[in-house]
């Protein structure tokens, strides 16, 4: 029996953790890959790297945490892309997702591991830039700060989903309007196309990669001001927008919860009894976004030691569950086995006593031989009610006990 071993906790001054375990290289490039749940982040990751990676869809995320997947350019690079989770996360709230990057940011630049680009996806297919799209590229901002800004490519993908004239014509006003990349290209930001092959996102890492001269890192705005400036999370320009944002959906439900107990008295005044049960209904909903509003924002008042303790804590239980469910499965399976081999063994004893019979009637004289706890040249093949039996006999005419043939009965 194959008894699964569970994976060893990390390491917290492990390096080899942010390239996957691989041996680091002074020509190692790491990209981080950004933008919008289903902006084909992980699809994108996937056209390059042997790993499996988990691929969600446009309204379901499927990486809730950074992950690291190693790229081989060529024989002398190793790319590592950081896959991350987006601020729109549908199993994550935007504090969570903030921490999550933060603490993969700081930790690696707290050990020496530093980016060479960064990578921003979005959608060509998408009508405009809605409420989700725009709170993505502002914290996106937040987190770079501006002199990292030339160190990013925004990355249009889905272009085989869209016409051709129309996509232009949707990349045309992100590039024109100030708010959205308008800004970002004037502070060096480039632009390219995914064309949803490994040809075309080899092409866009490419960009990163020079033959004559070594990457240089860039530094984002979270890492100068949490690793070189000891800020706690909230006080930082990403932790300040975050709260932004917060405060301004927190208003939002205030009004709404104004508004439910104005709607309130009027159905109690027209003894509404209906409409008071959904109105109800609605403050408790309201009341309960407003709490965890208030969550999200005492959640970022962290330092960044206490930020990779919690980190770390997380994959510490992860791996103690793992180990867990490890040896729950290898129990059950030991368990099966001892059971199947049981039942092999009665069946094995069962055609024994048949076999006797046999020889009772005159048609054979067989020794009986004992069972042992497993032959290999003893086999019983089951279908329903029917089975049968392969194995050596022993018999009085042959010149010694084994004779060389099978004995086999089918029934």
């Amino acid at each position: 029996m194959d008894v699964l071993r569970p994976i060893p906790p990390p390491i917290r001054a492990d390096v080899s953790l942010f390239r996957g375990g691989q041996k680091a290289r002074d020509s190692d490039i790491f990209i981080a890959v950004m933008g919008l749940t289903g902006s084909g982040k992980s699809t994108f990751v996937s056209h390059l790297t042997k790993s499996a990676v988990p691929i969600g869809s446009k309204v379901q995320s499927c990486t809730r945490e950074v992950t690291v997947y190693q790229y081989q350019y060529n024989t002398s690079t190793n790319v590592y892309l950081v896959d991350t989770p987006g601020f729109d996360d549908t199993n994550l709230s935007d504090s969570d997702v903030l921490k999550e990057i933060a603490s993969w940011l700081t930790s690696s630049y707290h050990h020496e591991v530093k980016l060479t680009g960064i990578l921003y996806l979005h959608r060509i297919t998408d009508l405009r830039m809605g409420g989700s799209a725009k709170k993505n590229l502002f914290m996106f901002k937040k987190l770079c700060g501006p002199e990292a800004l030339k160190h990013v490519v925004l990355v249009t993908t889905m272009w085989e989903l869209v016409d051709e004239k129309l996509g232009l014509e949707r990349q045309d006003e992100l590039e024109t309007t100030e708010e959205f990349w308008g800004y970002m290209l004037s502070k060096g930001s480039r632009i390219e196309k995914h064309l949803n092959t490994t040809q075309s996102a080899r092409h866009i890492i490419s960009r990163f990669i020079s033959q004559s001269r070594p990457a240089t890192p860039v530094l984002l705005a979270i890492q100068d001001e949490m690793v070189n400036k000891s800020k706690n999370l909230d006080e930082t320009e990403a932790g300040k927008g975050l709260e932004g944002v917060l405060a301004r959906e927190r208003e939002r439900f205030k009004r709404d919860l104004e508004q439910a107990r104005q709607d309130m008295q009027e159905a109690l005044a027209a003894r509404d009894r209906e409409a008071q049960e959904e109105i109800l209904i609605q403050q408790a909903l309201v009341k309960s976004n407003l709490e965890r509003l208030q969550r999200q924002q005492e959640e970022i008042k962290i330092t960044m030691e206490k930020l990779h303790k919690e980190k770390y804590e997380r994959l510490e239980a992860d791996w103690k569950k793992h180990k867990k469910e490890m040896k729950e499965k290898n129990d059950k399976d030991e368990a099966r086995w001892v059971q199947e081999k049981e039942e092999l063994t009665r069946k094995i004893k069962s055609l024994s006593v048949y076999l006797k019979k046999l020889a009772g009637h005159g048609q054979c004289e067989v020794k009986a031989a004992q069972v042992p706890a497993w032959d290999r040249n003893i086999s019983l093949s089951l279908r329903g009610q029917d089975w049968a039996f392969v194995g050596p006999y022993f018999s009085k005419w042959s010149g010694s006990d084994e004779v060389s043939k099978d004995f086999r009965i089918d029934t």
